[in-house]
């Protein structure tokens, strides 16, 4: 049976959002494995690949969450070697080819929004709220550009998605895509981590993970997740199923519109954006896609807001953004909190200290 969304309680709860202390970070230990020898038949044997792979990837994420900011205030970039992250992209690529374009998620999970490349915070977030598997996690886009440390930040959730994919799980936002971070800064930080010709290469496998990330998901049957919002084009979640992987992200579609469009308190419907690129809508066509879609409401990011969070149409449409003091604005960060009883919560948080 499917729930009912408490629509009442969900309004009273967003009215009051909780604040989250700053923690500064704190030791995470690798997990304690032996990585077995490669001789030996290791290649029939599954179990050990899988006990190889996955103590990999606690050292790497280990070796990422104890990272230490410098003078600057920005994470000491650690410079992952390009045979890592190559194979980090190509296992990820792998993980992403399993998901479908629509992702259904079980309540009990907390939702973020953009990050843009503010890895110090990320650090922070995990600190407080501990990594998976311990909590469950759905990020909505948007990891890389603008910040100092990209490649930290992506890095660390996929390497997260492939050590818990039932535990963490990654949206594709408008930044996951080439023509966004050619221009925002992602490209240039890779050259200026691994020079002109490495790093070009280094973007260029990235690019690949991104073009097959999944694009939206529903969790509890009743909250549709995405980066920017909703489309005057879709009406059935079959048309998901349609998208054919890997892709770009065209001038004008589905994926365009789930990606970049806004909410507009000022319209009923839609109307074009003043991004110039996808549209912005209305109330009227909330209430619409609500109805036929069968959800309550619609969580997404892409918009900063001085409060970490903003709420559009009597509490059907919450936009959520995890990047506090983004490019110095002094806003704060936010994550959404969906429990099982679905009678969410919006938890604010401030910058790394």
């Amino acid at each position: 049976m499917m729930p009912n969304f408490p629509r009442s309680k969900m309004s009273r709860e967003l009215a009051e959002p909780t604040q989250v202390p700053t923690q500064a970070a704190t030791n995470i230990p690798a997990q304690t494995a032996v990585i077995p020898n490669k001789a030996g038949g290791l290649k029939n044997d599954r179990k050990k690949q899988i006990e190889c792979v996955n103590a990999e990837l606690d050292l790497f994420i280990s070796r990422l969450m104890n990272a230490t900011a410098g003078a600057n205030g920005s994470i000491n970039a650690l410079q992952n070697s390009e045979k890592e992250l190559r194979s980090l992209c190509l296992r990820a690529r792998e993980r992403f080819n399993k998901e479908e374009a629509l992702l259904r998620i079980q309540p009990n999970i907390l939702i973020l929004g953009d990050l843009h490349g503010q890895f110090r915070d990320l650090q922070n977030f995990f600190t407080i709220m501990g990594l998976p598997p311990k909590k469950r996690f759905l990020f909505l886009g948007d990891y890389v550009d603008r910040g100092p440390n990209s490649l930290e930040t992506i890095s660390l959730l996929l390497a997260l998605k492939l050590r818990f994919p039932r535990r963490l799980y990654l949206l594709r936002g408008n930044h996951e895509a080439r023509a966004t971070n050619i221009l925002y800064g992602f490209m240039e930080e890779c050259k200026a981590r691994y020079g002109k010709e490495e790093g070009q290469k280094i973007w260029t496998e990235f690019q690949h993970v991104f073009n097959v990330m999944p694009i939206a998901a529903v969790v509890g049957e009743r909250i549709y997740c995405a980066h920017g919002g909703i489309s005057q084009d879709l009406f059935s979640w079959k048309q998901f199923n349609r998208i054919v992987r890997p892709c770009d992200v065209p001038d004008i579609s589905i994926i365009t519109d789930v990606l970049w469009s806004d909410p507009c308190i000022t319209i009923p419907y839609f109307t074009d954006s003043p991004r110039n690129v996808s549209q912005v809508f209305g109330e009227k066509a909330v209430e619409e896609f609500c109805e036929r879609m069968g959800i309550d409401i619609i969580v997404r990011g892409h918009q900063v807001n001085d409060k970490g969070y903003e709420i559009f149409f009597n509490g059907k449409v919450v936009t959520i953004f995890s990047a506090p003091n983004y490019t110095g604005m002094k806003n704060m960060g936010s994550v959404f909190y969906v429990p099982m009883s679905l009678q969410c919560r919006i938890y604010t948080f401030g910058p790394a200290k």
